[in-house]
């Protein structure tokens, strides 16, 4: 349920960002490109059918295309590089999470391609949530470019807080040392 309110709301910004240049949280950039070629008002979706998550694209982004009559090309990254045309394109949609996640199919000169195009005005619409390997390093350089994200270790907590801060009753749920107060440990089963 979650994952289809998470790809409606996407595709809406999709829509608003596609024919309302700079509007939307989710989209950066906006707008039409200003690169001398020829502008076009289509959607360029980025896909890679040897995706195990290449399915979410049919299944959750392109019905809202199609149903919306967004007009967009779709980009096989698996059997079709990008190109450096993709600053003509109103905007750019990654069409699926795991795009690249082996990193072989997206070189360098095509990320720069989508970092220049969208820092001439393409706007960019990412459902590709798997931006980092294991957390901490970034997947994809246009990304990284783009958006200059930061990166730390994930953090595993295992205390409970109980009405908030001001009651003042945090639970540790591996040992009694850092609770405050200290209740007493309850065997369940025996």
């Amino acid at each position: 349920m979650r994952t289809k309110l998470f790809y409606i709301l996407m595709v809406v910004a999709l829509v608003l960002g596609t024919f309302v240049p700079r509007i939307g949280p989710l989209a950066a950039g906006g707008g039409v490109s200003a690169d001398s070629g020829a502008t076009l008002t289509d959607a360029l979706v980025l896909v890679n059918s040897v995706s195990p998550s290449y399915i979410d694209f049919q299944y959750y982004i392109q019905p809202y295309l199609d149903n919306f009559g967004v007009p967009y090309t779709i980009v096989d990254i698996a059997t079709t590089p990008v190109g450096s045309d993709v600053g003509n394109y109103a905007v750019i949609i990654i069409g699926h999470r795991q795009l690249d996640a082996g990193g072989t199919l997206l070189d360098q000169t095509e990320q720069g391609y989508i970092t220049s195009a969208v820092n001439a005005g393409t706007g960019l619409v990412n459902f590709d949530n798997d931006l980092s390997v294991g957390g901490t390093t970034p997947r994809y350089q246009f990304i990284q470019d783009i958006f200059d994200f930061g990166y730390t270790t994930p953090t595993t907590e295992y205390g409970v807080t109980i009405g908030g801060a001001a009651a003042g009753y945090r639970i540790n749920c591996w040992e009694d040392n850092h609770q405050d107060p200290v209740l007493p440990t309850v065997a369940l089963f025996s």
